[in-house]
Protein backbone atom coordinates (compact mmCIF):
# COMPACT_ATOMS: atom_id res chain seq x y z
CA UNK A 1 0.00 0.00 0.00
CA UNK A 2 2.83 2.54 0.60
CA UNK A 3 3.98 3.32 -2.55
CA UNK A 4 7.35 4.82 -3.00
CA UNK A 5 8.24 8.23 -3.83
CA UNK A 6 7.06 8.72 -7.61
CA UNK A 7 8.27 11.49 -9.81
CA UNK A 8 5.66 14.72 -9.81
CA UNK A 9 3.61 15.15 -12.70
CA UNK A 10 -0.54 16.63 -12.05
CA UNK A 11 -2.12 16.83 -8.99
CA UNK A 12 -5.65 16.21 -9.27
CA UNK A 13 -8.15 17.75 -6.34
CA UNK A 14 -11.26 17.50 -5.07
CA UNK A 15 -13.53 18.40 -2.13
CA UNK A 16 -16.34 16.73 -0.82
CA UNK A 17 -19.08 17.17 2.26
CA UNK A 18 -19.57 13.81 4.02
CA UNK A 19 -22.11 14.15 7.02
CA UNK A 20 -20.49 17.38 9.05
CA UNK A 21 -17.16 17.64 7.39
CA UNK A 22 -15.60 18.61 4.17
CA UNK A 23 -12.86 16.08 3.23
CA UNK A 24 -10.20 17.29 0.58
CA UNK A 25 -8.44 14.65 -1.73
CA UNK A 26 -5.55 15.06 -4.07
CA UNK A 27 -4.15 12.46 -6.52
CA UNK A 28 -1.70 11.43 -8.57
CA UNK A 29 -1.39 9.10 -11.73
CA UNK A 30 1.02 6.85 -9.18
CA UNK A 31 -1.88 7.35 -6.08
CA UNK A 32 -3.23 9.34 -3.68
CA UNK A 33 -0.97 11.48 -2.09
CA UNK A 34 -3.01 13.97 0.18
CA UNK A 35 -6.20 13.95 2.38
CA UNK A 36 -7.06 17.00 4.37
CA UNK A 37 -9.75 15.81 7.47
CA UNK A 38 -11.51 17.52 7.98
CA UNK A 39 -10.92 20.17 5.20
CA UNK A 40 -11.25 23.86 7.04
CA UNK A 41 -10.12 25.81 4.43
CA UNK A 42 -9.79 24.69 0.69
CA UNK A 43 -6.96 27.71 0.32
CA UNK A 44 -4.90 26.50 2.21
CA UNK A 45 -5.04 22.91 1.16
CA UNK A 46 -4.05 24.12 -2.30
CA UNK A 47 -1.29 26.40 -0.63
CA UNK A 48 0.34 23.27 1.06
CA UNK A 49 -0.27 21.06 -1.74
CA UNK A 50 2.00 23.50 -3.73
CA UNK A 51 4.79 24.15 -1.31
CA UNK A 52 5.02 20.24 -1.11
CA UNK A 53 4.70 19.48 -4.44
CA UNK A 54 6.43 22.99 -6.08
CA UNK A 55 6.88 21.58 -9.93
CA UNK A 56 3.30 20.16 -10.08
CA UNK A 57 0.56 20.95 -11.67
CA UNK A 58 -2.86 21.62 -9.63
CA UNK A 59 -6.13 21.02 -11.27
CA UNK A 60 -9.75 20.29 -9.70
CA UNK A 61 -10.67 16.99 -11.02
CA UNK A 62 -13.06 15.16 -8.89
CA UNK A 63 -12.95 11.51 -11.22
CA UNK A 64 -9.15 10.86 -10.51
CA UNK A 65 -9.69 10.70 -6.21
CA UNK A 66 -13.50 8.95 -7.43
CA UNK A 67 -12.41 5.63 -5.83
CA UNK A 68 -10.61 7.50 -2.86
CA UNK A 69 -13.78 9.03 -1.91
CA UNK A 70 -15.96 5.99 -3.01
CA UNK A 71 -14.01 3.87 0.14
CA UNK A 72 -13.60 6.91 2.65
CA UNK A 73 -17.81 7.05 2.18
CA UNK A 74 -17.69 2.94 2.38
CA UNK A 75 -15.70 3.88 5.89
CA UNK A 76 -18.09 5.92 7.39
CA UNK A 77 -20.97 3.77 6.00
CA UNK A 78 -19.27 0.57 8.40
CA UNK A 79 -18.66 -1.20 5.48
CA UNK A 80 -14.98 -1.35 4.94
CA UNK A 81 -12.39 -1.66 7.68
CA UNK A 82 -9.02 -1.39 5.32
CA UNK A 83 -8.30 1.02 2.30
CA UNK A 84 -7.14 -0.60 -1.00
CA UNK A 85 -5.99 2.50 -2.81
CA UNK A 86 -2.83 3.51 -4.24
CA UNK A 87 -0.65 5.68 -2.46
CA UNK A 88 2.28 8.01 -3.17
CA UNK A 89 4.02 9.10 -0.54
CA UNK A 90 6.94 11.83 0.02
CA UNK A 91 8.09 11.20 3.38
CA UNK A 92 11.43 10.34 4.76
CA UNK A 93 12.50 6.90 5.73
CA UNK A 94 11.59 7.23 9.42
CA UNK A 95 8.24 8.37 8.37
CA UNK A 96 7.84 5.48 5.98
CA UNK A 97 9.02 3.02 8.72
CA UNK A 98 6.74 4.78 11.37
CA UNK A 99 3.55 5.19 8.68
CA UNK A 100 3.82 1.63 7.67
CA UNK A 101 3.67 0.25 11.50
CA UNK A 102 0.22 2.55 11.70
CA UNK A 103 -1.19 1.17 8.66
CA UNK A 104 -0.95 -2.69 10.03
CA UNK A 105 -3.35 -1.57 13.04
CA UNK A 106 -6.37 -3.55 12.75
CA UNK A 107 -9.71 -1.65 12.44
CA UNK A 108 -11.13 -1.12 16.11
CA UNK A 109 -7.69 -1.60 17.77
CA UNK A 110 -5.21 0.95 19.12
CA UNK A 111 -1.29 1.26 19.53
CA UNK A 112 0.61 3.70 21.96
CA UNK A 113 3.07 5.93 20.64
CA UNK A 114 5.58 3.92 22.41
CA UNK A 115 4.37 0.35 20.71
CA UNK A 116 5.18 2.11 17.47
CA UNK A 117 8.14 3.15 18.15
CA UNK A 118 9.24 -0.34 19.48
CA UNK A 119 7.61 -2.19 16.47
CA UNK A 120 10.04 -0.44 13.54
CA UNK A 121 12.80 -0.82 15.91
CA UNK A 122 13.29 2.78 18.14
CA UNK A 123 12.28 2.24 21.51
CA UNK A 124 13.19 5.49 22.66
CA UNK A 125 11.32 7.13 19.89
CA UNK A 126 7.72 7.44 20.90
CA UNK A 127 7.70 11.65 20.22
CA UNK A 128 9.37 11.06 16.79
CA UNK A 129 6.85 9.04 16.48
CA UNK A 130 4.08 11.55 17.24
CA UNK A 131 5.69 13.92 14.87
CA UNK A 132 5.97 11.37 11.95
CA UNK A 133 2.18 10.89 12.46
CA UNK A 134 1.39 14.92 13.27
CA UNK A 135 2.29 14.72 9.31
CA UNK A 136 0.57 12.10 8.11
CA UNK A 137 -0.44 13.10 4.84
CA UNK A 138 -3.19 10.47 4.37
CA UNK A 139 -5.21 9.86 7.60
CA UNK A 140 -8.19 7.64 7.87
CA UNK A 141 -6.36 5.46 4.73
CA UNK A 142 -3.17 5.76 6.96
CA UNK A 143 -5.50 5.62 10.57
CA UNK A 144 -2.79 7.95 12.52
CA UNK A 145 -6.22 7.94 15.06
CA UNK A 146 -5.77 4.66 16.20
CA UNK A 147 -2.49 5.82 17.96
CA UNK A 148 -3.09 7.02 21.48
CA UNK A 149 -1.14 7.85 24.56
CA UNK A 150 0.66 5.43 27.01
CA UNK A 151 -2.05 5.67 29.46
CA UNK A 152 -4.96 5.07 27.11
CA UNK A 153 -5.38 9.28 26.72
CA UNK A 154 -6.57 10.43 23.40
CA UNK A 155 -3.64 12.56 22.36
CA UNK A 156 -1.78 14.28 18.88
CA UNK A 157 -4.84 13.80 16.34
CA UNK A 158 -4.38 16.52 13.67
CA UNK A 159 -8.26 17.14 13.20
CA UNK A 160 -8.29 17.60 17.58
CA UNK A 161 -9.56 15.07 20.14
CA UNK A 162 -13.11 15.44 19.40
CA UNK A 163 -12.59 13.69 15.87
CA UNK A 164 -10.46 11.34 16.51
CA UNK A 165 -12.82 10.06 19.71
CA UNK A 166 -15.40 9.88 17.27
CA UNK A 167 -13.11 8.07 15.09
CA UNK A 168 -12.71 5.24 17.13
CA UNK A 169 -16.15 5.11 18.63
CA UNK A 170 -17.22 5.11 15.06
CA UNK A 171 -14.58 1.86 14.38
CA UNK A 172 -15.77 0.37 17.71
CA UNK A 173 -19.53 0.36 17.23
CA UNK A 174 -18.79 -1.19 13.49
CA UNK A 175 -16.86 -3.66 14.93
CA UNK A 176 -19.13 -5.12 17.06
Amino acid sequence: MLGENQQLDNIFVTSFRLRRWRIGLASMKSGLVRICFPLESKNRFLAELERRFESASIAENAEASAEGRRQIEEYFKGQRKKFDLPVSLRVTTFQRRVLSAVAEIPYGKTRSYGEIARKIGSPGAARAVGSALHANPLPLVIPCHRVIGSNGSLVGFGGGKKLKAFLLEHERDCFR
